[in-house]
């Protein structure tokens, strides 16, 4: 079996004077136009924050849900109406 990653890490190097932080995480399509933010600051230093953020641009393959007008039975040679509704990200064009 692979080991997986841990989901956040750092690390520092006072000899580059650098600290990096790595988050790894699956998004999925309720991600989609959320924000990950990043920040960093000295504590030694006042007003130090800095923080970059980012809208997450999660691609998806359509969901689908079919309705239909009627209940159920449905007897032979009544109408019948059924919708196809689909959600992708992208929207096809």
């Amino acid at each position: 079996m692979a080991k997986s990653s841990p989901p956040a890490s750092q690390s520092t190097s006072r000899e580059e004077n650098l600290t990096s932080s790595r988050l790894v995480f699956n998004p999925s399509k309720h991600d989609n136009q959320r924000n990950l933010s990043c920040r960093g600051d000295n504590p030694q230093l006042p007003d130090s924050v800095l923080e970059d953020t980012w809208v997450l641009d999660v691609l998806f393959p359509p969901e689908l849900e079919v309705k239909i007008n009627k209940p159920v039975p449905i007897f032979e040679g009544a109408d019948v109406h059924l919708s196809c509704i689909s959600r992708p990200h992208p929207q096809i064009v």
